[in-house]
């Protein structure tokens, strides 16, 4: 009964939230896209809470318990670089487009209206299947928490979202967004915790890790299909499509700035939620490892939830399938208004009152397609094959500064449409999306150049200088590129990173001497005398460095010339910081004294130059450090099994979280 109580309250509340930040009288652009008054927290919660679907966990949860580093390798590296890529070298030359309410929309200021329906009709017809899916996890959580099949509640639960989604516009749903993300992430931690308590020995944990083959790297990264899967895998998720939920919510910021914050902030949020879902798959893996894998999340439910939890479990899931799908349902009640209608010639103009009505009847849809349609990864395929393969070629190729005409644009979409029908009807069970965007981007590009169409690749500019996207301008893409090759100035940015005093130096010397010492004097003496040269290699290197430091203030004039000490410098906290400290941390078996140690080491070098520099030579080092080990020894170190893994999980919250704050306070005291 609690259970029940807990998710109707949790529905009621999001109502409720969702009518209040509505907003009164909205015109249809603050309806679409807001005021561009929201703070960059906000935006970040809104993205997470978007990308994070409720079938992101179930997927996530299953794959990385059956198949161990072959979803964790194409989830944690091409998902991350897949957003930053975003992130960092799109957005930046989206700026003429941000004024826009929807992509379809800015791309009819180049190519006229024939694009922006057939664009618009591509994403709604995407969104339809995207929203139907988050609505199927809504009733199989429904079914695996309350034991009920039938469709009332799952018809509830997706009128309340598409109600406060119809009438509050995007403040509603970035508001609920927020509460939803708040939900979800505070469930995570919550639920690990409940299963590591299940869990009698802790220390099978590591033993699952280290005997499970889905975990060896030396066992999955290999030239078999399954790994090469992976890869292909792997570059999807890197790819950047720019779904039409993720358009809007840069078009919602200020200004590009605020967008890359933000993308930088999810991205590392969401890390943060793979890593904890990942987690709770090893977990479960080492609790029982004879599942199959649809039997996860039921055997998650049974064994490990309670009441009281399993309400709020459920709670936690739906808020991610929620929030992601009164994105979608906003973003074509805009489209269908905005996109649609006035170039039809239906409406004189966009309006408030047509999106309402339009979000009602795409919810329609998506709730029929969801009763329809038993399998979640049906739909997501059939609506892939309705976006990627028409619109994201077009859409890249225009941000990164392809102009043609529209008839190379309607050749292109009709090529990637033709070559997905054709490969559904006679091989149903291949992605068809993949092969339909390879033939949209040859017959746009071929047709452009056979034909001789005008245009081209154009240089990019900003915001402020465009006055009219569709001018052309004399210089290349190539020329520009090499342009920014030459200009690249390694030098100037060490040179900035460089002590502005002297005393700097010593300083170091002082706690690289510490550090070391310390590191080294709590080395079990076993393990000194098994690694004897390595142990007096690091004393006897350590002690020339830091006595060459110390000396600083005597060097001779060509040694301080600024050039050589820009160099010198990371290198100096390369080796004696990272390569050093790993090199000790992996001797000792990763105990968590030396794993301190070493985050310390990350902390001081984020103190002493830019963060960016600091996390490379960080990485460099440690990975440095296990290639010479492995290399000099010929044996790989794992994490001691003495020491308690979730001792170690601790550590690496909480230094994990200390090197923020120290990061950001620092930052903070600079700027003021």
């Amino acid at each position: 009964m609690i259970d029940i109580i807990i998710f109707i309250v949790f529905l009621f509340a999001n109502l409720i939230i969702g009518i209040l930040y509505r907003g009164k009288k909205q015109s249809f652009k603050e309806y679409a896209i807001g005021n561009k008054n929201f703070s960059t927290a906000t935006l970040t919660a809104t993205i997470v809470a978007t990308w994070a679907s409720g079938s992101m966990f179930f997927s996530d949860l299953e794959q990385t318990y059956s198949n161990g580093l072959y979803l964790i390798i194409a989830v944690i590296i091409g998902g991350s670089l897949g957003l930053l890529i975003t992130g960092y070298i799109i957005a930046p030359r989206m700026g003429a487009f941000l004024n826009h309410v929807s992509m379809a929309d800015a791309m009819s200021s180049i190519y006229g209206k024939g694009v922006q329906v057939i664009a618009a009709v591509s994403i709604i017809l995407m969104d339809i299947g995207y929203i139907a899916i988050q609505f199927k996890v809504i009733s199989k959580i429904l079914a695996a928490l309350f034991d009920y099949h039938g469709p009332e509640v799952n018809i509830i639960a997706a009128s309340i979202i598409i109600i406060y989604s119809a009438f509050g516009g995007i403040k509603s749903v970035t508001f609920t967004d927020v509460v939803q993300f708040i939900t979800f992430g505070t469930l995570l931690p919550v639920l690990a915790l409940v299963i590591w308590h299940h869990i009698s020995d802790t220390s099978q944990v590591i033993h699952t890790l280290t005997t499970n083959p889905n975990f060896s790297f030396k066992h999955v990264v290999r030239w078999t299909p399954q790994f090469m899967g992976t890869l292909a895998f792997m570059c999807y998720c890197m790819t950047p499509s720019l779904p039409p939920m993720l358009f809007q919510r840069m078009a919602m910021a200020r200004d590009i700035n605020q967008v890359k914050r933000s993308i930088a902030y999810a991205t590392g949020l969401l890390l943060f939620i793979e890593l904890f879902i990942i987690w709770i798959a090893i977990l479960l893996l080492t609790d029982n490892p004879n599942l199959t894998t649809s039997q996860v999340i039921g055997y998650l439910i049974e064994k490990h939830t309670y009441p009281g939890l399993k309400g709020f479990l459920g709670v936690g899931i739906i808020a991610l399938a929620m929030s992601s799908a009164d994105s979608a349902l906003n973003v074509s009640a805009v489209i269908v208004a905005n996109d649609i209608f006035p170039p039809l010639g239906i409406t004189k103009q966009a309006s408030v009152r047509v999106a309402t009505l339009a979000t009602f009847i795409i919810g329609f849809f998506a709730v029929l397609l969801t009763l329809s349609i038993q399998n979640i990864l049906d739909i997501l395929l059939l609506s892939a094959n309705f976006y990627m393969p028409i619109l994201t070629i077009p859409i890249l190729l225009t941000i990164f500064g392809f102009r043609t005409s529209k008839r190379s644009i309607f050749i292109g979409i009709g090529a990637g449409f033709i070559t997905t029908a054709l490969l559904l009807l006679y091989f149903k069970d291949i992605n068809s999306f993949f092969p339909g965007m390879l033939a949209n981007f040859i017959f746009l590009l071929g047709s452009h150049y056979i034909l001789g169409e005008k245009g081209g690749w154009i240089k990019q500019v900003s915001q402020a200088e465009l006055l009219d996207v569709k001018q052309a301008y004399p210089i290349t893409w190539k020329e520009d590129l090499w342009y920014k090759l030459k200009n690249i100035k390694p030098l100037a940015y060490l040179e900035k990173n460089l002590p502005n005093k002297e005393h700097y130096y010593p300083l170091l010397a002082f706690y690289l001497l510490t550090a070391t010492y310390v590191s080294l004097y709590n080395l079990p003496h076993a393990i000194e005398q098994q690694y004897l040269s390595l142990d007096r290699t690091i004393q006897y290197s350590i002690l020339v460095i830091t006595t060459s430091l110390l000396a600083f203030s005597i060097w001779p004039a060509p040694l301080k010339n600024k050039r050589l000490l820009a160099w010198l410098w990371p290198l100096i906290i390369l080796y004696a910081l990272f390569f050093v400290g790993g090199m000790v941390m992996i001797m000792s078996g990763f105990q968590s004294g030396q794993i301190l140690i070493f985050i310390l080491n990350l902390v001081m070098t984020v103190l002493l130059m830019y963060w960016p520099l600091a996390l490379i030579l960080a990485m460099i080092g440690l990975i440095a450090a296990g290639l010479v080990f492995s290399w000099t020894i010929g044996e790989v170190i794992l994490p001691s099994q003495s020491i308690p893994i979730s001792l170690q999980f601790g550590y690496g919250l909480l230094l994990f979280s200390s090197l923020l704050i120290a990061l950001f306070m620092f930052k903070q005291a600079n700027k003021d």
